[in-house]
């Protein structure tokens, strides 16, 4: 009707999430398939109305496609009236990264003519990065070609540019999908391979590329439509494949193949009494799964499902897969991510699944599967929720009066089970009392394809009713038949077994990536899956277990601790790594502008191969003050770690009143050092000190280490003698340069 155009999200809860083959999710066991409504799971969790509000005001909405985590939608039929005056139909790219939240990206319009609107349009990224676009619609007798401005398809300045406009009628299919000639009255494109328009030649009602074999891979273009413009039971189903050229001015076709697919209901007499299940005159898609399986979709024309809900369709190639698909084997999931310090440890994980495609049975009424008749599929994840076990009660279209479901009717099989899996068909129901009866046929598990192209060469056609997989098969897809390897060393051996393992880094250098790679295999015929990720090995810097300052008397400097000016400071330290393959720098920064490295220390072992590396170095402070000393201890990957101490130089002078402090009153030994008196009398050793006195001086400082019991005191007194001796002797040899050869 007038209404706005909707794109509705559905949540497909029932069905498995890997992105493979759906399956049917309408088998009721004791129900017909029309009968049949989706499960609860199965509905839709999101509505977008293109009224104008928060989305474009457009009435209908064209062919669609999603590259990655964007999806391409057309819109047709403007509402408002600036847009209904310029004719401007648009592509809108939305960002379905989180599909029930869908978030507008940018929008391209362009003016739509008698010949072209956007009723479909395909998208495909080119080895370059920038994408191709191809707009289309009405009769498609005028195809638009464009190409992006090399920004993401997410981003909000994604832009388009017009490259070139193919018209089939100028530069037709070549080589075409049919060939007839131009005739009166017949429609004009049948001979230009491509369906443009007419009573008997309806437009594709949507166009996607895929590229065969990944990003450089040659690019085609699949179409689907119906031949016919009338709805309901009439024209072909059709898909068409092309091959692409485009060479960045000009864009051609080559049809590559045509198929033409049944999009009505299984069930006998359907076409006189049942209802078409998809029509591709409404609408169709192309997917490509993350195996790359390829598969097509077609919704119907109207939402005639029963309980209001709409009916689709999924074509699948005739095997259910491509040949040597990877759904065939057991999966292998890896957790993470994973990260682990290094000299560590870190559990991983994998969880293992059965193949995601299981064995299957498929019978034809006709000998040698033709594609247009009547089938049954029977698949393993299934063989419960329908009445296989009594082929009489499978569908029949409603209001058959012929109604016998499909027993006595296969004609032709195709099946697939791996190795040690076996399926069976019987000529009698499982109810019967002559169950199996006379005919039974066992289908033997080879691990591909089989096929019987007519029964009836064995007096097996149209005798078959039931049908069972075999208990060998649920051993087969048990869990317990599968066992995990991991191979560590990227030596494509799986040398540890088990789902999970410790995986160590004790041996690693960080920062690394480790590949981590995990095989499934089957115990019956090893067939076998495989997958990928990785550690990130962390580095982890060294660390200072131990910094210690020594003073002159060779004494452990506490916190809060002091030094005397002119006399050595001793620096050891001890240091570790997990990083076992590390190597190591080092260096003290004292404080005092003084900075000391490998080369001046006294010694120095690198922590590398998991020993204790240590530090040893000394230094001399030529002023008093607070100074912070810091160790700084780099590893080859640029961690550091540093360990830092406040160190007080002192004077001598300061040293000599710090043990006067400590000395009582009129004691002999204070006396010594302030002078008599209480320090009244100029005679002790600070006064001499003072006046440049120091033999004087060191006379007083003798005296009184004579008398000092404390080894303390007695330390820090001697250390004040030799600070003075040292500075003396320093400042001798600066005032009396070496002597001239004279």
């Amino acid at each position: 009707g007038d209404g706005p155009g909707i794109l509705n999200v559905v949540r497909m809860g029932s069905r498995a999430t890997d992105g493979e083959r759906l399956r049917s999710n309408r088998i009721v066991r004791g129900r017909e398939t029309s009968d049949s409504v989706p499960p609860a799971g199965d509905i839709v969790v999101k509505t977008l109305t293109f009224n104008g509000v928060d989305w474009p005001n457009y009435g209908h909405l064209g062919g669609l496609q999603m590259v990655g985590d964007v999806l391409a939608v057309t819109l047709e039929n403007p509402y408002d009236q600036a847009d209904i005056d310029a004719r401007r139909n648009a592509i809108l790219f939305i960002d379905v990264s989180d599909p029930e939240n869908p978030v507008k990206r940018s929008r391209f319009d362009f003016n739509s003519n008698d010949s072209t609107t956007a009723g479909v349009v395909a998208i495909a990224a080119q080895p370059s990065g920038i994408y191709l676009m191809l707009i289309a619609g009405k009769d498609n007798r005028a195809v638009r070609i464009f190409e992006s401005n090399g920004e993401p398809l997410d981003s909000m300045t994604l832009g388009w540019t017009h490259k070139y406009t193919w018209r089939p009628s100028d530069n037709p299919v070549n080589p075409p999908c049919w060939s007839i000639p131009p005739q009166p009255n017949f429609p004009t494109g049948a001979s230009w391979g491509w369906p443009a328009g007419g009573f008997l030649d309806y437009a594709h009602q949507s166009l996607t590329f895929v590229r065969e074999g990944g990003p450089t891979g040659q690019l085609y273009l699949i179409g689907t439509r119906n031949d016919s413009a009338l709805p309901g039971p009439f024209g072909d189903d059709m898909i068409d494949l092309y091959r692409v050229s485009w060479d960045g001015a000009t864009f051609s076709l080559g049809c590559a193949t045509q198929k033409h697919v049944d999009t009505f209901a299984s069930s006998d007499g359907s076409l006189i009494f049942g209802t078409k299940i998809a029509d591709f005159a409404a609408g169709g898609g192309t997917y490509v799964s993350p195996t790359g399986e390829l598969i097509v979709y077609g919704s119907e024309h109207d939402n005639d499902g029963p309980s209001g809900t709409v009916k689709m369709a999924e074509f699948r190639p005739r095997d259910m897969t491509r040949f040597g698909s990877p759904t065939l084997d057991p999966t292998v999931t890896i957790g993470g991510p994973y990260s682990v310090p290094e000299g560590g440890t870190v559990n991983v994980s994998a969880t293992t699944s059965g193949p995601r495609t299981k064995a299957w049975v498929q019978l034809w009424a006709d000998d040698h599967w033709s594609s247009d008749d009547r089938y049954l599929v029977i698949d393993y994840p299934d063989r419960a929720l329908d009445d296989f076990d009594n082929f009489n009660r499978l569908d029949d279209a409603n209001n058959n009066p012929f109604a016998d479901g499909f027993s006595d009717q296969a004609s032709s099989v195709r099946w697939f089970a791996p190795v040690g899996c076996t399926a069976w068909l019987f000529d009698d129901d499982f109810g019967d009392s002559g169950f199996p009866g006379d005919e039974v046929l066992r289908l033997d598990g080879f691990g591909e394809v089989r096929t019987i192209a007519d029964l009836g060469d064995s007096d097996m056609g149209d005798v078959f009713t039931s049908m069972k997989f075999d208990a060998d098969c649920d051993r087969y897809y048990s869990a317990a038949s599968l066992s995990v390897g991991w191979d560590l060393d990227s030596n494509g051996t799986y040398e540890t077994a088990g789902a999970s393992l410790a995986f160590s880094a004790s041996a690693l250098d960080g920062p690394a990536i480790v590949p981590l790679r995990a095989r499934v295999s089957h115990s019956s015929d090893g067939r076998a899956g495989f997958a990928d990720s990785h550690v990130t090995v962390v580095n982890v810097p060294p660390v200072i277990s131990a910094l210690t300052l020594r003073d002159g008397a060779s004494r452990v400097i506490a916190p809060g601790g002091f030094v005397i000016v002119g006399l050595p400071v001793a620096l050891s330290a001890t240091f570790t790594d997990a990083g076992r393959a590390d190597t190591h720098t080092a260096s003290v920064s004292w404080g005092d502008g003084g900075v000391s490295g490998p080369a001046d220390f006294d010694a120095f072992v690198a922590a590398t191969g998991g020993v204790v590396g240590s530090v040893r170095g000394r230094h001399r402070f030529l002023m008093a003050g607070s100074f912070n000393v810091t160790l700084s201890v780099v590893d080859d990957d640029g961690g550091a770690s540093s360990s830092s101490f406040v160190l007080r130089v002192l004077s001598a002078r300061d040293a000599i009143q710090i043990v006067v402090d400590a000395l009582p009153p009129g004691s002999k030994a204070r006396e010594h050092l302030e002078g008599q008196n209480n320090g009244a009398a100029n005679n002790g050793a600070l006064d001499h000190l003072d006046d440049g006195q120091l033999n004087a001086a060191m006379t007083k400082l003798a005296l009184a280490l004579g008398l000092l019991t404390d080894d303390t005191l007695r330390g820090t007194l001697a250390m004040a003698a030799q600070a003075i001796a040292v500075e003396s002797y320093a400042r001798a040899v600066a005032a009396n340069p070496s002597p001239n050869a004279g």
